[in-house]
């Protein structure tokens, strides 16, 4: 992902192809993407990976909802389902690594609740890089 391709694109192509395995459908707002370094950018990918692979897997979930967007300083990739929501006290390897990854991020945070829509909201947050002129 950290080619010249253009990494919204690729994100889009993961999110759609999990969609495809998953039987569930992907909307993708992923308007910073292109702002990402691209050096973050496997993490991101990942972390995005793992997400919708916990969708397919135990969410039951019709749709998913992907958003990457930047703020005040910050990067958010936002991840939310509709399917059944969280079920186990217990927090699974794909969370962990979801975490993991998160921290080799600057600043890079990693929290899971509740989705909009009944399911799960998984939200990743890490340092937007000041840009000359921004």
């Amino acid at each position: 992902p950290a080619s010249v391709e253009a990494f919204d694109q690729v994100l889009a192509e993961r999110a759609e192809a999990w969609g495809r395995r998953g039987g569930f459908s992907v909307r993708a707002q992923l308007d910073a993407a292109l702002d990402v370094p691209a050096e973050q950018r496997p993490v991101v990918a990942r972390v995005l990976d793992e997400a919708l692979a916990n969708v397919m897997r135990q969410s039951g979930a019709l749709e998913a909802d992907i958003r990457l967007s930047a703020a005040a300083g910050r990067f958010e990739l936002v991840v939310e389902d509709d399917g059944r929501g969280l079920r186990r006290a217990r927090e699974g390897m794909g969370l962990r690594n979801m975490r993991r990854r998160a921290a080799d991020l600057p600043g890079g945070a990693l929290e899971v609740g509740a989705g909009t829509y009944g399911g799960v909201r998984v939200t990743l947050t890490w340092t937007r890089p000041i840009m000359a002129g921004t």
